[in-house]
């Protein structure tokens, strides 16, 4: 059959456009049929509305963390439709995003529109990871690499939400094909078009930077590898390193045109984007680089600072649990582990078999091999350094190149041992079966040997980002007349998704009762770090699902539970909205009912300090503050209630500075 395949293909090379275009359908269908059973995501909101923002007003310093080409991208479709959007100068950024979002009378029609426009970076990869293959490998390399792609779990998760994560890998994909094909030609258009895909990469994502040294480590190591005198050796070196120079010049003129050909991008000021203060206490030697070219106006500010932005957040140390053990900074193997979980047991086997087969190859396609394992090993290595705990999508850049070598591999051992091609056929068969086990619930897929998505929150964090919304309101109309509560730190209006249930966590202040009988949703990203003796989701955390929704991403609870200490995070909460909003008289009594019902509790002990000093009692604001400390040390072994504590004496120091009173007795 593959023989007769291979001659119709050679008689119509055409018909074999057949295969990728197939792929992407069922990639697509997958997609658009599991997406619109997602509600609303953390940052697809802000994505949306600064995309629209930069389309009507000019405006590229909104949500400058993140360059604008999936925003803009997503946001095209809106321009049909053209939803209000007020120009002026926001702060507060995904607050005023989330709220522009569900102010539109067809909110989900315009998130549907900008999810379809999104997806069409995933469409991009099956073809760019096709057309790769089959030029570096040919085509049955290919047709293995396209079939686990289109099934790819990882992929669907991520590949039709407003998020720019899918099209930098197939950008980044693109970008390095672009520069192999200049090395074999040395032909000018190949030069062009790796200096086009290089600007839009940059544009996509600003952990895109590490495209540059990628393309200059395969500038020098291909020369290396080509057989000549080590003078031929570092002429070619010198030549590939100018083409290098060469693209990155192309480049950047593309990221000046993606923000419009301005400097600031908007009507904000410098000042007002980053504060000479804020860049004076940073130190580090690639945040002075950046600085220079700032100062230089080298690139556009909104991406510069937005570079620095990005750069404090991967390297900041917000805490988690990670196999049931909290950790304040991404330890070196979170990553690893993650790739171990997160991908089918069939595409690790194939990454196994692959990298077997690469090795005997020996010194067969060295070439392609280099352009593939050089940019997925890097990334890989520099995921390592990261500080913050975040998910898999981080490692995705790395995935198509693995997925082409490991298929390039596994097809040479195919042509040697006849078994290998049912054991390929196998594989793909069982791939496509675990990741369409886990449909619609992609994001929070496990393999099986980690117990599936149904188990995904034991082992990693972030299972949750806001998903499952709409399967709230399914489990509710199943279940009418149940009081119902759902605790999450992820914006939801219940009218929106239609769910019947009064919403709390550390965003909301809505009044709860001290035991809770009914139905308790609860997100699973919050579980452990909430969940802990004394903390609000304690009770739950020592008892067992009723059920799991989105995979493992909501946990359901029913029953009567003892949530004093969840009503008392409310009142707290409530007198934190008062005194942010400049009301605190009102929040006073609130905060003292809190502590009141929650003696042992640290944080209705900090707000309630925090109420008295803005009334005019510090020094029993600065006690209470001291209490709180004191509670959350007692658990010294948790971690979490450790940087809590360092929190407390950071706002209690901010205090005794305002009202000029000193911390005595000292707080040790």
């Amino acid at each position: 059959m593959i023989d007769s395949a291979r001659r119709l293909f050679q008689k119509h090379p055409r018909a074999e456009w057949l295969i990728p275009l197939a792929f992407c359908l069922i990639l697509l269908a997958q997609l658009l049929f599991s997406v619109q059973q997602m509600s609303q995501q953390a940052d697809e909101s802000t994505h949306l509305y600064a995309g629209f923002r930069a389309l009507k007003c000019g405006d590229f310093t909104f949500g400058r963390e993140h360059p604008p080409l999936i925003k803009l991208l997503a946001a095209a479709p809106l321009l049909l439709s053209n939803p209000p959007i007020d120009c002026k100068v926001e702060f507060g950024e995904a607050d005023t995003a989330v709220h522009w979002l569900y102010a539109q009378n067809g909110w989900w029609r315009l998130l549907s529109e900008a999810r379809i426009a999104t997806s069409l970076g995933a469409l991009a990869l099956c073809l760019v990871v096709w057309i790769t293959a089959r030029r570096m490998f040919g085509l049955a390399t290919a047709v293995l690499a396209t079939a686990f792609l289109a099934f790819e779990p990882n992929i669907l998760a991520f590949g039709a939400l407003v998020l720019n994560d899918v099209l930098l890998i197939t950008l980044f994909l693109f970008t390095v094909f672009g520069f192999y094909l200049w090395t074999r030609h040395r032909s000018l258009p190949y030069l062009l078009l790796t200096g086009v895909a290089s600007g839009m990469t940059l544009l996509t994502k600003h952990s895109a930077i590490l495209l540059i040294p990628t393309l200059c480590l395969l500038a020098i190591l291909e020369a290396w590898l080509e057989k000549s005198s080590q003078t031929e050796s570092l002429r070619r070196a010198l030549r590939n390193l100018g083409a290098v120079a060469a693209v990155l010049v192309i480049a950047a003129a593309i990221l000046w045109c993606g923000y419009g050909l301005k400097y600031q991008g908007g009507p904000r000021s410098a000042a007002e984007t980053m504060s000479p203060e804020q860049l004076a206490r940073m130190t580090s030697p690639d945040v002075r680089v950046m600085k220079a070219m700032r100062a230089a106006h080298l690139l556009p500010q909104p991406y510069l600072d937005g570079l620095i932005d990005a750069h404090t957040l991967v390297t900041g140390d917000e805490g988690h649990y990670i196999l049931g053990r909290y950790y304040t900074q991404s330890p070196w193997y979170f990553f690893p582990l993650t790739f171990i979980i997160k991908c089918t047991v069939p595409f690790l086997a194939l990454t196994l078999l692959g990298v077997a087969g690469m090795i005997a190859m020996g010194r067969e396609r060295r070439k392609e091999i280099l352009f593939l394992l050089l940019p997925a090993l890097l990334y890989l290595a520099t995921s390592t350094q990261i500080k913050m705990i975040s998910g898999f999508k981080h490692l995705l850049p790395a995935f198509p190149f693995l997925l082409i070598a490991a298929a390039a591999g596994c097809v040479y051992f195919a042509r040697r041992y006849r078994w290998v091609v049912g054991l390929l056929v196998c594989l793909v068969a069982l791939h496509a079966a675990s990741s369409l086990r886990a449909y619609p619930n992609y994001i929070s897929y496990a393999n099986e040997l980690w117990g599936g998505p149904q188990n995904l929150y034991k082992h990693l964090p972030w299972t949750d980002t806001g998903q499952t919304f709409w399967q709230v309101s399914r489990y509710m109309k199943q279940h009418p007349n149940t009081p119902c509560w759902v605790d999450s730190n992820f914006f939801a209006p219940p009218d929106k998704y239609e769910m019947p249930c009064v919403l709390m966590g550390k965003l909301w202040g809505n009044d709860l009762p001290e035991r809770m009988k009914g139905i308790v949703f609860v997100s699973a990203s919050w579980l452990d770090l909430e969940g802990q003796p004394g903390a609000p989701l304690a009770p739950f955390y020592a008892s067992e699902p009723t059920a799991r929704l989105g995979g493992s991403a909501m946990l359901v609870y029913a029953g009567e539970f003892d949530t004093h200490v969840a009503a008392a995070r409310a009142l707290a909460n409530k007198a934190k909205r008062d005194i942010e909003t400049g009301n605190p008289t009102e929040a006073l009594p609130v905060a003292r009912q809190a502590v009141e019902m929650a003696q042992a509790f640290p944080y209705a002990h900090y707000w309630y300090g925090i109420a008295l000093a803005a009334n005019g009692q510090p020094q029993k604001g600065l006690l209470e503050c001291s209490i709180a400390r004191r509670l959350a040390l007692e658990d010294g072994w948790n971690q979490a209630r450790i940087r809590e504590a360092a929190t407390i004496r950071q706002r209690m120091e901010e205090i005794a500075q305002k009202f000029d009173l000193s911390l005595q007795p000292p707080v040790e």
